[in-house]
């Protein structure tokens, strides 16, 4: 049931006319009808009416056409409140569109609803308050905020992991706590496709169904595919509508991603692969986030290339290790000096078969050693 101004001018509490000096929109309602009372200048220039012409208008349709929703929730919380007894309600951040030139745009009210008392009258005052840059400044700190912690923790990753896939494993999960992200993963550039080695968060089979997307023949299309033709990030901030998303689109929207982007990763001057975060809101990469994921980017094939320096380090030293046991166990005698012939080494057999000590030729000269054939 929709409420209709009834109330003539001189029914309004005078207290209503200060409400013309605020610059904050303002609707008086009778608290037991809930019929509309008095709209002050800023709502009626919000609302494109006039106070006479409000007069005449259902005010629920009024609301409705520029803030559609906002009537039924201000109703639904008064009588959720108790219509003959609220004191204070809040609509608080009420996702609206608001019709502006044609174009339907979002914007963030919040409204709050309190009673006045005049005249053994009661009235339902409602304060409306269009937030939306607060809105939008608080999403882009939050934003940031996120996309710091998420690289906090994959620089934790990048010190602490060592191997190939307990990194990849730690830079995943990071993303998946730390940022507005649905699902990531991270993949190899093997044979013309790229081969997924790690994925976290809600996944359920779109890799599978949106396989083709990870061909990279010469023809391949998508966003994989640009990033690594073109050997730098790729983002998509809404997947519904740029067209780059192609037949994926529809696996992805069901999946609840919105926004993705593609982050190359490097091993030394080779592409290894990509990193693929899908984000459950549109317009989640902007400028600055770009830049902070390509320094992720590059971290992380910093930390590839050390995991790798590390393993061939390993590998060396595991190598001199059995080099060492098959020399210290070997039946034949054999001693090993510098360059100059100062002696570094003898191994067991060549002590047997001597009868050196080690003490006795170790630092010593290769021609202190007695006999014609030593």
């Amino acid at each position: 049931m929709t409420q209709s101004m009834s109330m003539p001018q001189s029914s309004v509490a005078p207290w209503c006319l200060l409400l013309d000096a605020m610059e904050e929109q303002f609707l008086v309602l009778d608290a037991h009808s809930l019929e509309a009372v008095y709209l002050n200048t800023a709502a009626r220039k919000a609302l494109g009416t006039d106070q006479f012409r409000f007069s005449q208008q259902d005010w629920h349709d009024l609301m409705q056409t520029a803030y559609p929703g906002l009537a039924d929730k201000l109703l639904q919380a008064i009588r959720d409140d108790n219509q003959d007894t609220v004191q204070h309600a809040l609509v608080q951040q009420a996702l609206v569109q608001k019709t502006a030139a044609q174009k339907t745009l979002p914007t963030f009210l919040e409204t709050w609803i309190t009673r006045q008392e005049f005249e053994q009258q009661s009235w339902l005052l409602v304060r409306i308050r269009d937030i939306s840059e607060r809105a939008e400044l608080d999403d882009k700190l939050t934003k940031s905020y996120s996309l710091y912690q998420f690289m906090a923790q994959a620089n934790k990753a990048l010190l602490t992991a060592e191997h190939d896939q307990a990194l990849f494993e730690q830079l995943c999960q990071a993303a998946l706590r730390a940022y507005t992200i649905r699902m990531a993963w991270i993949g190899q550039v093997q044979d013309n496709s790229v081969r997924p080695l790690c994925c976290t968060g809600y996944e359920h089979g779109y890799l599978e169904e949106a396989a083709d997307s990870l061909n990279l023949a010469p023809s391949a299309s998508g966003p994989i595919a640009e990033a690594i033709q073109q050997r730098d990030l790729v983002y998509i901030n809404d997947i519904e509508q740029d067209s780059r998303y192609g037949k994926w689109r529809e696996s992805a929207l069901k999946r609840g991603y919105r926004a993705m982007a593609v982050i190359p990763i490097w091993d030394g001057t080779n592409l290894f692969g990509i990193m693929a975060l899908y984000s459950s809101r549109k317009d989640t990469f902007d400028a600055p986030h770009v830049g902070l994921l390509r320094e992720i980017g590059g971290d992380i094939s910093v930390a590839l290339a050390n995991i790798r320096n590390n393993e061939r380090r390993l590998a060396v030293e595991t190598r001199l290790r059995q080099l060492s046991q098959a020399v210290e166990q070997s039946g034949s005698a054999v001693l090993i000096s510098n360059l100059d012939g100062v002696i570094e080494y003898g191994n067991p057999k060549f002590y047997e078969v001597t009868g050196y000590a080690p003490e006795e030729i170790v630092n010593h000269s290769l021609f202190f050693l007695k006999g014609a054939n030593t």
